[in-house]
């Protein structure tokens, strides 16, 4: 994994820790470079805003993947929901933990985490 990579997953990671463990709108940019030890600009040219750092998700095609891969048979919404839920099973635990704290805030606060409510176990 390259450099560019690194600081890439590194942001991605310190945003989700953050955002589940304060909320979406509490935590600022800012924060958000500092816990992946890098610089608020470093964080500006890699996701151009904050809402990126939840746009660039890198489980979209393992979990496109995973729900092609379902039984033709099986009705949509549980060959969806399964997928899923399979492709999530995969992620290291550090990542099933955050994305567990980030919908349960989810499902208590709404707000834009509200769209990955459907994470939770």
């Amino acid at each position: 994994m390259g450099r560019w990579d690194r600081t890439h997953e590194a942001l991605r990671q310190a945003a989700l820790e953050l955002f589940s463990e304060q909320g979406y709108e509490a935590t600022g940019a800012a924060q958000v470079a500092a816990h992946a030890g890098v610089s608020e600009m470093t964080l500006f040219r890699c996701f151009p805003t904050k809402e990126a750092l939840l746009d660039d998700d890198p489980f979209d095609p393992m979990i496109a993947e995973a729900v092609r891969s379902r039984l033709s048979n099986e009705p949509t919404m549980r060959a969806v929901a399964e997928g899923i839920r399979d492709a999530l099973g995969r992620a290291c635990p550090e990542t099933q933990a955050a994305l567990g704290r980030l919908a349960a805030r989810a499902l208590f606060s709404g707000g834009i985490t509200a769209a990955v409510a459907w994470v939770a176990p």
